[in-house]
C-alpha cells in the first residue's frame, strides 16, 4: 500500500473516532433542565355584601302654635324651590306622609335642592311640606318646614 492510502485511512479513522466520542458525549451529558413557566395562582375574593345601615336623622323641634296660626311666613310654596338646611350634617328625614308617625323614605342631606309640590299640612306640632327632588321624580316624600330655606328656581 501507499503511503498516502495510509495517512488517508488514518485520517478516516481518527476522524471516526473523535466523531464516536463526540457523540457518545451528547448522548450521555445530562441534558439541561426545562425550565418551566411559573403558574399563576389566582385567588378569588369576593366582593363584600352591602349591609344595610341606618342613618343617624335629625328630628326636628317642633314649631311654636302662634307661628303656625299666623299662616306661613316662611315664604315656601307649591312649585317653589327650597333646600335642607341646619341638620349639622345629619340630614332631614323625608317621610311617607305629613307626621312623625310614617315611614321614612329617605334622608335628605344638607343643601340638597326640592321642589315643594304639595302642602303645608300641620301635624305633630309641625308644618309640613311634600317635596321631589328635580333630578329624580320617585325621590319624594313630607318633611316639616323647619329645615327647609327658599331659594331661587333653578331655571332663573
Amino acid at each position: 500500500m501507499d503511503k498516502k492510502w495510509v495517512y488517508i485511512l488514518l485520517s478516516l479513522f481518527i476522524s471516526m473516532v473523535i466523531l464516536t466520542i463526540v457523540v457518545a458525549l451528547f448522548m450521555f451529558l445530562p441534558k439541561p433542565k426545562e425550565e418551566s413557566s411559573p403558574i399563576a395562582v389566582v385567588e378569588v375574593i369576593e366582593a363584600p355584601t352591602s349591609t344595610p345601615f341606618i342613618l343617624s336623622t335629625f328630628e326636628p323641634t317642633p314649631t311654636s302654635t302662634s307661628s303656625l296660626s299666623n299662616g306661613n311666613s316662611s315664604g315656601i310654596h307649591i312649585d317653589g324651590y327650597a333646600q335642607i338646611t341646619g341638620t349639622s350634617g345629619d340630614g332631614l328625614s323625608i317621610r311617607n306622609g305629613p307626621g312623625k308617625s310614617f315611614p321614612v323614605n329617605f334622608v335628605g342631606l344638607d343643601s340638597e335642592l326640592f321642589k315643594i309640590i304639595d302642602g303645608p299640612i300641620e301635624e305633630d306640632n309641625y308644618v309640613w311640606w311634600k317635596v321631589e327632588a328635580p333630578y329624580d321624580t320617585t325621590r319624594n316624600g313630607w318633611c316639616v318646614q323647619n329645615y327647609l330655606s327658599v331659594v331661587n328656581s333653578p331655571q332663573e
